[in-house]
């Protein structure tokens, strides 16, 4: 389990209804092969999955061709000591269950200034930054709550002149 897909996910996933992926993960729950994860870590997760998405998803309207994910490939180039990648606009996170909160949130971290610093690159400093801002207004209050508690203005930051 990746803590990220719900149960509807995960039974389109196995071809299997939502009635039985949830009896599945009830039976692996009570017979000790399946746990509830940390909720502050699945959270974490759950922000920096759709902050770098949409950050991409952003940039679709300057592409030329739209379906050009050059800056994706620069981004998984500069990135490729972290076990977190790009694949056809989706976040592949390989990451270790066993991190600390806070070292999760540094890799998280690398990763979008990374992100941020590419866009700027392709697509100039206004046009990422009204990015950065819009992304940031489309998340709900609590994965907002998460990007200042674990600091990821600092993304901008580290990339400003």
């Amino acid at each position: 389990m990746d803590s990220i897909k719900d149960v509807a996910a995960i039974a389109v996933r196995n071809d299997l209804t939502v009635f039985e992926t949830s009896k599945v993960l009830y039976c692996l729950t009570a017979v000790g092969l399946l746990r509830s994860g940390d909720q502050e870590k699945i959270r974490l997760r759950r922000f920096f999955r759709e902050f770098a998405e949409l950050m991409c998803r952003s940039t679709l309207p300057w592409r030329d061709p739209p379906d050009n994910g050059g800056c994706e490939i620069q981004v998984n180039q500069h990135c490729a000591h972290l076990p977190i990648r790009f694949e056809m606009g989706r976040i592949q996170d390989e990451t270790d269950p066993a991190l600390k909160t806070e070292e999760l949130a540094d890799l998280y971290r690398m990763f979008l200034s990374t992100q941020y610093a590419v866009i700027k690159e392709w697509f100039g400093e206004e046009r990422v930054q009204r990015a950065f801002d819009r992304v940031l207004r489309q998340l709900s209050p609590g994965l907002q709550e998460v990007f200042g508690k674990y600091h990821f203005k600092g993304v901008v930051g580290s990339n400003r002149k």
